[in-house]
């Protein structure tokens, strides 16, 4: 009998997963570190449970597994936790891994480089174990209101009424919705050429990140001021990271994520509805 576990389920992936898989009237139980909020989403065939990932040792029983939360602390259960039964799982990593690797923040650094070692280590612990494993590595993700970067420009945008946005282009960008990384979970988890396979999600279009900006600006129904790069980069401590890369490419190679069985993410369209957490 299938056991099928989601872990990360308050997440900005997990809602939207939860929601899938109510429609579907698929069994599962749901994990999150955080109380039930998400609860009500879940229906009468998903069990809310709150497990904390780097203390706990709940949830061995799974057969199957989607992690949508911080990779670094599943990783971290895996590891110490029994999983007799456990053969196959889903996991979500970030394209952070590429993008942040070489940036000027001694922070995002530093993510950059526990998330490629907690996916070494997922890898080493399936393989040991003889669980199929799927990686996704998605851009940045949209639509639930979780993000640091363009949730925190649509509501300094609605807050003020206009929305600064840097006077070049800037590079490439390719925003995934966190509901199109949901469907790409579930697809992984019914696609057995996935396993073994470290994929990049990106949303389905590409964009200048000034035009990304510019979107962002009209969903908040707020003006936008065009402003020097420099000037803005020195004035903003919340969107600086993102403008020391701003010039930089930021997308992913789909090839292998267009292969998942009925997977066509949504061009970059936000909406007011896309930065409101509804809890």
């Amino acid at each position: 009998m299938d056991r099928l576990h989601i872990f990360g389920s308050s997440g900005a992936v997990g809602r939207f997963l939860l929601a899938r898989l109510r429609v579907e009237q698929r069994v599962a139980i749901a994990y999150s570190h955080r109380s039930s909020v998400y609860a009500y989403i879940a229906g009468d065939t998903i069990q809310w449970r709150q497990l904390d990932l780097w203390r706990d040792a709940d949830a061995s029983s799974a057969t199957t597994i989607i992690s949508a939360g911080p990779l670094d602390a599943f990783t971290s259960w895996l590891a110490r936790v029994d999983t007799p039964d456990l053969r196959r799982v889903v996991a979500l990593s970030s394209m952070s891994v590429e993008a942040k690797r070489v940036s000027l923040d001694p922070y995002e650094r530093d993510l950059a480089a526990r998330l490629h070692g907690a996916e070494q280590h997922l890898r080493d612990t399936c393989s040991a174990r003889s669980i199929e494993w799927t990686i996704l590595r998605p851009t940045l993700i949209w639509g639930a209101a979780r993000d640091r970067s363009l949730t925190s420009l649509y509501r300094f945008g609605r807050r003020y009424g206009f929305v600064p946005v840097p006077n070049t282009a800037g590079g490439l960008r390719q925003p995934v919705h966190a509901a199109d990384v949901a469907d790409a979970c579930r697809s992984a988890l019914s696609c057995p050429a996935s396993a073994g396979t470290l994929i990049s999600l990106g949303g389905g279009e590409r964009l200048s990140a000034a035009e990304m900006w510019l979107r962002v600006a009209k969903a908040a129904d707020a003006r936008n001021l065009r402003v020097p790069h420099w000037l803005l980069r020195m004035g903003s401590n919340t969107l600086r990271p993102t403008l020391q890369r701003w010039h930089n490419d930021q997308v992913a190679e789909c090839a292998t994520a267009m292969t998942l069985p009925n997977w066509q993410p949504r061009s970059f369209l936000p909406m007011r509805a896309d930065f409101v957490d509804p809890q």
